[in-house]
């Protein structure tokens, strides 16, 4: 093991790092002088320290920046949270299976980064995710100065809003075709609980009894945020929860998998005969129906659990779209009157 030293500007300064024989970055000031007087004072001090223990020149290897990011990353005040981490991982794998742990970061560049690039699986914005994690990893070398550029700097990573095509609002009718049309009631539970709490597909399937106050609000727990969030109950989906809840854990049977809800939807919309909707649609269409029935802007993106931008971009119908808004506001009229008459039943 021996030292390898790297230069690094800092405002008028040059600093010299390496990384220690226990992992750890080591900074020393070179002063105030030209860059050629830097490297001289850095290969200095770099013959120094191998006499120290002999050996080969050390160079920052790929399988080490990924253990430095999950050092840094993975605690402090720079802590990613476990599911962020868990993605991170993931684009850590991949980079690692084809470039190996050995491999010199300082020889990677934009060109094999873009062979890499050419090797993931999926288009779009799935690349784009994949690239902006490399960005990041790539980062922690030019902060600690390992590397003085981002090999992937030049590469897209900014991803795309969803296209309004693939907005969808979800009229009351064709929810109700469909509601009829699925297997049984625990499924018809679980398309409820997308229709009217407006939940992500993985929600739908882990929420559990003890979020739920019987007729107040229901709380669920998020594994894309790694946080809980409460949502407004609406009286019809109470009423389905406390008819269809089988005493499990899970407010949705178990029974009922996450893996197979995709198809089963898609096949009780081709029997029911209407244009097929997924899970994303009922949660847009959820987000449209309270923003139209009045309720705030920032109580809307609480209950959904996002941003007003992502909001705007991915889940509020277009209204461009005369049909699909003609349609809102005739769910909306439908809402109000579900809504009077199930509180004059309460009275």
């Amino acid at each position: 093991m021996a030292y390898h030293v790297t230069v690094n500007r800092n405002g008028n300064y040059h600093l010299a790092r390496w990384i220690d024989t226990d992992g750890t970055v080591r900074r020393k000031s070179l002063g105030h002088c030209s860059m050629m007087e830097a490297c001289r004072r850095a290969d200095e001090l770099e013959r120094q320290l191998n006499q120290t223990i002999g050996g080969t020149v050390r160079h920052a290897t790929l399988g080490w920046l990924v253990d430095r990011f999950v050092q840094v990353r993975g605690q402090g005040t720079e802590q990613m949270a476990p599911a962020t981490m868990a993605t991170h991982a993931r684009c850590h794998k991949l980079l690692l299976q084809h470039f190996g742990t050995e491999r010199d970061i300082k020889s990677i560049g934009l060109g094999d980064m873009r062979d890499w690039e050419a090797t993931l699986e999926g288009t779009g914005n799935t690349l784009r995710k994949r690239v902006k994690e490399a960005k990041v990893l790539f980062n922690l070398a030019v902060d600690e100065g390992l590397i003085e550029q981002n090999p992937a700097v030049k590469m897209k990573s900014t991803t795309m809003p969803g296209r309004p095509g693939d907005r969808r609002i979800v009229t009351r009718d064709e929810y109700d075709t469909v509601f009829e049309a699925m297997p049984d009631n625990y499924w018809r539970l679980a398309l409820a609980m997308a229709y009217y709490a407006g939940l992500r597909r993985s929600e739908v399937f882990t929420a559990t009894h003890r979020g739920w106050t019987r007729g107040h609000s229901l709380e669920v727990w998020s594994t894309k945020t790694n946080r809980s969030r409460t949502i407004r109950l609406e009286p019809e989906l109470n009423q389905h929860i406390r008819d269809w809840w089988s005493g499990a854990k899970q407010i949705v049977d178990p029974e009922c998998k996450y893996t197979q809800a995709y198809d089963i939807l898609t096949r009780a919309c081709t029997a029911a005969g209407v244009e097929p909707f997924n899970w994303q649609n009922l949660r847009q269409t959820r987000a449209t129906l309270w923003r139209d029935a009045g309720y705030p802007g920032y109580a809307v993106n609480q209950w959904m659990g996002h941003t007003e931008r992502v909001a705007e971009d991915c889940y509020l119908g277009d209204g461009k779209n005369e049909s699909a808004l003609a349609q809102a506001l005739a769910e909306l009229a439908r809402l109000r009157q579900d809504n009077e008459r199930l509180a004059a039943l309460a009275g």
